[in-house]
């Protein structure tokens, strides 16, 4: 609008008539959109408001349809909506009265009033009653003291929607996580009780004191439960979503530079270039880099969008013109090697692929364990992606380094993972191939695969995936420095 064209940006509440992003809810999810107040629209009220939207001609419209009366005697309103419906304090108590003794702001106070052993099984008791607030429906099991909230029907979403509730009612921050960490009402109660401010008279949104945030970092603890969990597909799925709504860059808006990881004088010259999957780190390569049996200039590439501020690369070819741009900066005319480990051995042909289509192509390739993503099975793969997760804590201390943001930049990144498929280049390409698995199964050899067409050699080396840059860092870089050499 602001350049004279017509646009509208309308942001729909729920429709009663089901689409394909609400076709899979149950009277369950149904039962919680309406506890906030928001109503189904009929398909004649949505197009008369879009007709409305339309003439009115707003930039952007909220269309939904609310009901301000339950909204008004809501125990909690949601923020976004909470100035459409101002309400009194004594409307607010009384909507919490309506929850019963055992729930709503009223919790701490009665649990003020008991005995230390009548506590544990009240405050349980409170947990069972908002579970069943948050299902929208009495479970037959609800009662049990074995049963959990998994069992109860309880999802990623409900879990977060049973903490935020336990969160205001007792003034305690709660980690995202915790109502799987502990996963019945018992447990749950046992882990909460010791942190309440419990005094006669205290106010029951007393402020926290003590803070149990796995982190505080959302992203970084849901990641880190569904990959230990082994649900891998959700956990990438959900980064690869956030990722898709960070600042992209096409052209030449966006650069990124090397850093030096060794000198020497064997050429020719190697820039490694990063994974990209946190934690993504400068020095990733420098053991493999300083076991080299003679000193050669090695350097690293970190691709662009893992510090805060950076934008991703919107496709594969925007990254490789900014990667090559990189790699002619700093070799200039002198003769150089991409070597890339893992996906970032995907980087390193992606680069190369570039830097050939313009008349500079590299002296050679090394690709250290990279192979298409579906090659590997379910067990391996798994397995990786609980091992990378360990490595998470590398990230720590690091500047401008935020674990969750390069979560979010590896969703970004997926895209150009998972459907990552080489073509062949009239440039040396050697892969050096771990001979160990991630799991407990021999390993497979991975070299024969459609891909092997890319690579003009092959060196199986000790280790696994991981060691082979770290525990056998002397092995691998033998087998690449004894090929460098015939170049």
């Amino acid at each position: 609008k602001t350049h004279g064209l017509p646009a509208t940006a309308v942001a729909w509440g729920f429709w009663e008539q089901r689409s394909g992003m609400t076709g899979h809810l149950d009277t369950t999810d149904v039962h919680r959109i309406t506890a906030t107040g928001i109503v189904p629209l009929t398909t004649e009220e949505g197009l008369g408001l879009f007709d409305l939207v339309r003439l009115a001609e707003p930039a952007h419209a909220l269309a939904l349809r609310l009901d301000l009366a339950a909204l008004r005697h809501a125990p909690e309103i949601p923020p976004l909506l909470s100035r459409l419906v101002p309400r009194s304090g004594s409307v607010r108590h009384a909507a919490a009265a309506e929850a019963g003794p055992q729930t709503g702001p009223r919790l701490l106070d009665h649990l003020a009033q008991l005995s230390e052993n009548e506590r544990g099984p009240a405050l349980a008791d409170a947990i069972r009653a908002e579970a069943v607030l948050v299902l929208g429906r009495v479970h037959e099991d609800a009662a049990a003291d074995d049963t959990t909230f998994r069992d109860l029907g309880f999802d990623s979403l409900t879990a977060l929607e049973l903490r935020n509730r336990l969160a205001t009612t007792t003034g305690v921050r709660l980690a995202p996580t915790v109502v799987f960490d502990h996963p019945t009402a018992e447990e749950l109660a046992g882990h909460l009780l010791p942190k309440l401010k419990l005094r006669a008279g205290a106010p029951a949104a007393s402020p926290p004191e003590n803070v149990d945030d796995g982190g505080g970092d959302t992203v970084v603890s849901l990641y880190q439960r569904a990959i230990g969990d082994g649900r891998v597909s959700e956990a990438t799925d959900v980064l690869a979503m956030l990722g898709r709504l960070l600042p992209t860059f096409v052209g030449g808006e966006s650069r990124t530079t090397t850093r030096r990881l060794a000198d020497g004088d064997a050429r020719p010259a190697v820039i490694c270039l990063s994974a990209p999957i946190a934690p993504v780190i400068w020095d990733a390569y420098a053991i493999l880099a300083n076991n080299f049996p003679e000193p050669r200039r090695m350097s690293a590439l970190v691709p662009p969008g893992f510090v805060a501020g950076e934008p991703v690369p919107a496709d594969l070819e925007a990254l490789a013109r900014v990667c090559g741009d990189a790699v002619l900066a700093a070799a200039g005319v002198d003769p150089v090697v991409l070597m890339g480990h893992s996906s970032g051995g995907y980087l390193a042909h992606a680069t190369a692929a570039y830097l050939a289509g313009i008349g500079r192509p590299p002296a050679g390739i090394v690709l250290v364990d990279t192979y298409p993503l579906d090659v590997f099975d379910d067990a391996e793969y798994g397995e990786f992606m609980r091992s990378q997760m360990g490595r998470h804590a590398l990230a720590s201390g690091r500047e401008a380094v935020s674990l969750g943001h390069q979560l979010v930049a590896q969703g970004a990144y997926s895209g150009f993972v998972v459907a990552w498929r080489p073509t062949p280049l009239s440039v040396p390409t050697l892969l050096v191939s771990a001979s160990e698995s991630m799991s407990e199964a021999p390993r497979p050899d991975y070299s024969h695969t459609d891909a092997e067409k890319v690579w003009d050699r092959v060196v199986r080396v000790p280790g696994n995936h991981f060691t082979v840059v770290s525990a056998h860092a002397r092995t691998t870089a033998q087998a690449i420095h004894e090929w460098l050499e015939e170049l």
